[in-house]
């Protein structure tokens, strides 16, 4: 049974940034941290868990590397509410992030699939490269929004209909992209991986300043 978590207490949220190399290579590190947050769920409060993208190194050329991302990530299953958003790794090929190719990435994380019937899942974009979960704690409901890489224009309208559609929920983007890489200070200005989406500095302009429920930007 799924131990009872304290919605009003204080509470964590578990972040997992670009486990590529440990599904890659080291699948040992990535199982030890999905299994800490199991057994530490009640401990810590764990009411989320969200992956920022980069499940895996290869890309679709090495399905190894998926399986040890699925199973991994199913540890926390019937255990903690989880989201993956998708990053520049886990679309088919360079090209695939311009065009949204992403076979690999929806065979084993496709949102409608994964967490169908689950409560606390909210929703996909057509294109199930975007969704969003609904979770509590501390007294507070919140809704997280898992964007694709370098989110284009449709891709934040569907996000602002979410918001629109939850607007006393308090809200957090999940996003690979949108911190500048070299220093890590500011938004990245430049649209790293694909010309029809928008750079970090771009999707704060257009949306997340616009939204004055987000107070809470998780990138890898």
């Amino acid at each position: 049974p799924t131990p009872r978590i304290d919605n009003q207490r204080p509470f964590s949220l578990v972040m997992l940034p670009d486990t590529q190399r440990y599904s890659e290579k080291r699948p040992d590190l990535f199982f030890a941290q999905t299994n800490w947050v199991k057994q530490s769920r009640v401990k810590e409060n764990i009411v989320f868990v969200t992956h920022v993208g980069d499940l895996v190194q290869n890309r679709s050329k090495k399905p190894d590397e998926w399986k040890v991302a699925d199973e991994a990530m199913a540890v926390l299953d019937g255990i903690v509410p989880y989201g993956v958003a998708i990053g520049n790794h886990d679309y088919d090929s360079d090209n695939g992030v311009q065009t949204g190719a992403a076979t690999m990435y929806l065979q084993h994380f496709n949102p409608q699939q994964r967490f169908k019937g689950l409560p606390w899942y909210g929703g996909a974009s057509p294109n199930l490269l975007n969704s969003y979960y609904l979770f509590s704690g501390g007294g507070t409901d919140f809704v997280i929004l898992h964007l694709e890489v370098n989110a284009p224009d449709d891709a934040l309208d569907w996000a602002k209909g979410v918001l629109a559609k939850y607007p006393t929920r308090s809200a957090i983007v999940a996003i690979h992209t949108y911190i500048r890489h070299k220093d890590g200070v500011g938004r990245e200005t430049k649209r790293e991986y694909r010309k029809d989406g928008n750079s970090g500095e771009e999707i704060w302009e257009k949306f997340i300043r616009r939204s004055p429920q987000v107070f809470m930007v998780l990138c890898g």
